[in-house]
């Protein structure tokens, strides 16, 4: 044999060795992998739906599927409460679904379950962090059964209001004019309305029911609840109760509690009022209704004080369509403004449909005294900033803010300032 065969020989030999010894070992480490895997269980799902299902958990997390269910509508919600596609952690989409509900929309649980006890069980899923740091948290109701979800869909799809009083609360505060008829109507079934409604229904002239729903509108859940609450211990309805209640909604900025304080309390709004709650309804006052332009006249001349006088003729002006001058002159106001209507300085009354009630020491235009150093009041305008007001007058800002007790830079146009000038 030639030696080029025997090397070709060798070199084939030991491929055939190296190749068996590669295969032995490969053998190896596979038998002590497979020995140390746990038993395969008789149920195990196949390879195919087990792969499935990684596959929806890893589309979405509870917390991922949260975040978007905020941003849903109620009806949008409504129509997952039948999806029971697993998230994670057990729970399915029409338990976040409810859950969203209950949390983001105060759906009424307890009325469409008709009776029946809440679920016993009710976890907390804690997705993130709110505005004030607090922990942002979903009410979830984990295992409840088919029929009471069925219960659940059925009152959710053909109530039009499914809601508790917080829930109708919040919807009404969104919506513009013209209200829906059925979200009021369904709002006046609740005992927060019915609370207010029975207190102020006493006064006389008589209020419509839907200016009580557009009063209420312009406040806050927290006061509304409070005086539901204080009325179940206390079943005040004194008229004291009713100018009380409608202070709390007159310190909410309320243009209806305003308009409501003239037209029921006249003379108690005249003369008992502070300067600060004068100022805030004529700030509130909008619309110069008869109530309105009586109530300015009568403080152009009362004995209060000047920022209340001006402030008068601040909204007095403004209802003219004109701005009033700088300086502000009394007697030029008080010319103009009573001269018109035919009404002497000295006898301006405070008018109601069953009695006159005259003004306390009235002060004449002839007797009007204005200090070279007069108190002025500014009306913030849009876009009005505390710095430009303050240079304008040429006064310090933080004696801007000394006086009329501001808390903070922020101005709410319409607001007006108390502003002492210097010499």
């Amino acid at each position: 044999m030639s030696k080029p065969l025997q090397t070709i020989r060798k070199f084939s030999l030991w491929l055939m060795v190296s190749g068996v010894c590669n295969i032995a070992t490969i053998s190896l480490l596979v038998y002590f992998w497979l020995k140390e895997q746990p038993p395969r269980p008789y149920f195990e799902s196949k390879p195919t739906l087990a792969i499935a299902y990684q596959a929806i958990k890893a589309e979405r997390t509870n917390k991922e599927l949260i975040y978007q269910m905020k941003e849903m509508t109620p009806q949008e919600l409504i129509t997952r409460l039948a999806d029971k596609q697993h998230i994670e952690n057990g729970y399915t989409v029409r338990d976040l679904a409810l859950g969203a509900l209950v949390t983001f929309h105060h759906f009424h649980l307890e009325q469409s379950l008709s009776g029946q006890a809440l679920p016993e069980q009710q976890r907390i899923i804690v997705y993130g962090k709110r505005q004030d740091g607090k922990p942002a948290q979903l009410l979830v109701f984990p295992g409840m059964n088919e029929a009471r979800f069925q219960a659940i869909l059925s009152y959710a799809t053909t109530e039009k209001w499914p809601y508790t009083a917080k829930g109708l609360f919040n919807l009404l505060r969104r919506e513009r004019e013209p209200l829906d008829q059925t979200l009021v109507d369904a709002w006046m079934t609740t005992p927060e309305f019915l609370a207010v409604e029975t207190l102020l229904m006493r006064a006389d002239p008589k209020l419509e029911p839907l200016e009580i729903v557009k009063l209420l509108a312009e406040g806050d859940w927290k006061t509304v609840t409070q005086f539901r609450e204080e009325q179940k211990r206390e079943q005040d309805i004194s008229p004291e109760r009713r100018h009380r209640f409608l202070l709390d909604y007159l310190d909410l900025d309320s243009r209806k509690a305003a308009e409501l304080m003239l037209r029921l309390d006249p003379s108690y709004t005249y003369l008992k009022l502070d300067d600060h709650h004068i100022l805030k309804i004529l700030t509130l006052l909008r619309q110069p209704t008869v109530d309105a332009k009586r109530f300015a006249k009568a403080l152009l001349v009362s004995p209060r004080s000047n920022a209340v006088r001006q402030g008068a003729a601040v909204r007095l002006y403004a209802w003219e369509g004109e701005k009033m001058p700088d300086p502000y002159d009394h007697q030029a106001a008080l010319g103009k403004f009573l001269s018109k209507s035919g009404i002497k300085a000295t006898a301006l009354p405070v008018l109601t449909k069953s009695k006159v009630i005259a003004v306390a020491t009235p002060v004449t235009a002839e007797k009007v005294f204005i200090p070279k150093k007069q108190e002025r009041l500014h009306v913030v305008q849009e876009g009005e900033s505390l710095w430009k007001i303050a240079k304008s007058y040429k006064v310090d800002i933080d004696t801007i803010k000394k006086t009329n007790k501001l808390k903070s830079d922020l101005l709410k146009p319409g607001t007006i300032l108390k502003i002492y000038p210097n010499d």
